[in-house]
């Protein structure tokens, strides 16, 4: 799925963005809490922001692209 429109390449791309941000801090939170670690709140609250900016731009681009 391509998108046609200008709000939809914006989504797609904030959608890209917010993605590997997620995957990342996530896998770095996981990793802290099978190590017995601290769990960072900075990277808890970012899994936060990034995943509910992942989940709406996705629904959003769904919408845009007629899915």
């Amino acid at each position: 799925m391509t998108p046609l429109t200008p709000a939809g390449w914006i989504l797609f791309a904030a959608m890209w963005v917010a993605g590997p941000i997620t995957g990342f801090t996530a896998c770095s939170l996981i990793a802290a809490a099978w190590e017995h670690k601290a769990v960072d709140r900075r990277a808890a609250r970012t899994v936060g922001l990034f995943g509910t900016l992942l989940a709406i731009t996705t629904a959003l681009l769904m919408l845009v692209g007629g899915l």
